[in-house]
């Protein structure tokens, strides 16, 4: 999955179960691994609105997934690139 983000957090697609990694791509396609925090460590960061480059990920599985953005991406030139494991879909 690649997604642009302009906040700190997106929805994601159901079938999304969780998210193994996450690399944030800049405007000169480089690529910066993300480190995973936990919910309680997300929970207690003080200001989830502040802006910079991100460094960090909380994903939360809810019924719509939500993927969190730490700090806030001060800049809407970041893409973000993911690996998830999904649901498998039953064809017709």
């Amino acid at each position: 999955m690649e997604q642009s983000f302009f906040n700190g957090d997106y929805d994601l697609d159901t079938n999304i179960i969780d998210i193994l990694e996450v690399n944030l791509r800049d405007a000169n396609n480089l690529d910066t691994t993300l480190t995973r925090i936990s919910r309680a460590d997300y929970h207690m960061l003080p200001n989830k609105s502040s802006e910079g480059k991100p460094s960090q990920f909380y994903f939360e599985r809810t019924t719509t997934p939500t993927l969190f953005l730490y700090p806030t991406p001060d800049l809407s030139t970041y893409s973000v690139r993911s690996v998830s494991y999904t649901h498998l879909r039953a064809h017709e």
